[in-house]
């Protein structure tokens, strides 16, 4: 896959794409010069493929990963926080938001994977519907791992300067709990890690049962981009985003328009959420796919049941269904 050239010596942005064993195929890091001292954005797959790409790139560009002052972590998906443990040990500050740390903090050790532990009951059941086992998964970034001690954690709203540059940290939540998007005022460019790609929807699914709403969360943060206004965004995935607000816009319709497509295969009658899942995301695969579909059919009946459109019946964990 070929990806528009950025212009780094007008803004000073370097980009790193890695592979990754996931459908994406790719996820790009960037490296951003601060004028003698480094800031990394995302620090890919705990893979030897992606680090057979990373640490060439990272001598080449900085000089080694020594000049790594800083490296942002947008979220705790193992495709942009695997390799943070090998920046933190050539002596990167690494940066995660308080929300996402205990995942990656457990995604990192040797216990077993306990659904319960990231996002209780419910994704303990998606994960069951769906037949997909993430203990598996976390068997798979165990295969060349980066062990990272606790990082400094932040809540959003903080500036951290580096050299002449700084960047205000902005807490996005919907992907995940804890998600950063980081601006780069000096540029106005803003990397959006997984709240923003250029083509395709990020995945927006439950997260812990704690009584919020993911899908209410991202739209609510989509609106904040949109106010800021950045020139450009840089995501970790595809290509550049080049209209911001309209690309935040196109989101938010979309999950207006998925939230149509839920309501139009309900009806007064209960239904279980993997059956609504399975009328609104006809022909997805198994194992992951399934999950992420389960997943983010929850995200949008649990929205239109704060929104007073459905109601939820006593049942099985994921629930049964129907129109208010």
């Amino acid at each position: 896959m070929t990806h528009p050239v950025i212009d780094a010596a007008t803004i000073g942005v370097h980009q790193v794409t890695m592979p990754i064993p996931f459908p994406l195929k790719e996820v790009h890091a960037y490296l951003i010069d601060t004028g003698g001292e480094w800031v990394m954005m995302d620090a890919g797959f705990p893979s030897e493929d992606a680090l057979a790409v990373l640490k060439p790139a990272v001598e080449r560009i900085c000089g080694g990963p020594a000049r790594v002052h800083t490296a942002f972590i947008s979220h705790y998906h193992p495709d942009h926080c695997g390799l943070a443990g090998w920046l933190q040990a050539a002596g990167a500050r690494i940066i995660v938001h308080e929300r996402d740390w205990p995942s990656v903090e457990r995604m990192g050790s040797d216990a077993p994977f306990n659904p319960e532990e990231y996002g209780g009951s419910p994704f303990a059941a998606i994960a069951a519907e769906a037949d997909f086992s993430f203990e598996q998964m976390r068997q798979e970034t165990q295969r060349a791992r980066f062990p990272l001690k606790r990082p400094h954690l932040v809540q959003g709203g903080e500036t951290i300067t580096v050299g002449g540059r700084s960047f205000e940290l902005i807490w996005t939540p919907g992907h995940t709990e804890g998600h950063l998007c980081v601006l780069d005022r000096a540029t106005n460019t803003i990397f959006t890690g997984d709240h923003m790609l250029a083509r395709i929807t990020p995945h927006i699914g439950m997260w812990r049962d704690n009584g919020e709403s993911p899908l209410h969360r991202y739209e609510e943060s989509l609106a904040l981009i949109e106010l800021i206004a950045p020139s450009r965004a840089l995501p970790a995935h595809e290509v550049p985003i080049e209209d911001v607000p309209e690309r935040a816009r196109e989101l938010r319709r979309h999950h207006q328009e998925r939230r149509q497509d839920v309501l139009d295969v309900m009806s007064p009658q209960t239904r279980p959420a993997p059956d609504i899942a399975k009328d609104v995301f006809s022909g997805r695969g198994g194992g992951m796919q399934t999950f992420l579909a389960l997943s983010e059919t929850l995200a949008h009946l649990n929205a239109l049941v704060i929104e007073g459109l459905v109601v939820q019946e006593e049942g099985e964990v994921t629930g049964f269904y129907r129109l208010a």
